[in-house]
């Protein structure tokens, strides 16, 4: 498995979420943690880097909100990829971990599995099945 201190964590939390009503989804709140707060949670357990991106005005605000996590805030671009470019000037570790706040369903054993594979590979994503129960035929 590949060391903890080679990893690096991109987590894109900069949206405005315009759809939403205003507030991002980094801070969508289920089950009594937000987004970000699980993304921060989860990648924190095999990452000593987790550059989380955000709008300028949320920086402040988070920064003690994560003060047991080793992470490092970074103002977000104008787009996803402008964020991601402006975090990755940031990374020290070997593997890079991106993960947009957004997709929430992740876990130990998906990471797990994503870092057994970059072992032997320059690149993996994951692919989540996710069942539906109600859909449009």
């Amino acid at each position: 498995m590949v060391d903890k201190k080679s990893v690096s964590t991109i987590i894109l939390a900069a949206g405005t979420g315009d759809r939403l009503g205003g507030k991002g989804k980094a801070f969508v709140n289920i089950c009594g943690e937000t987004y970000l707060d699980r993304a921060v949670r989860i990648f924190s357990n095999f990452s000593d880097q987790v550059i989380v991106t955000l709008h300028p005005k949320e920086i402040l605000e988070m920064r003690s909100s994560f003060d047991e996590y080793p992470c490092q805030f970074v103002e977000g671009g104008d787009t996803r990829q402008a964020s991601f470019e402006k975090a990755f000037m940031h990374v020290t570790g070997s593997v890079v971990l991106v993960q947009d706040v957004a997709r929430p369903v992740i876990s130990d054993e998906l990471i797990m599995t994503l870092l057994k594979a970059a072992e032997d590979q320059s690149a993996v994503a994951p692919v989540v099945v996710i069942k539906s129960r109600d859909s449009l035929s």
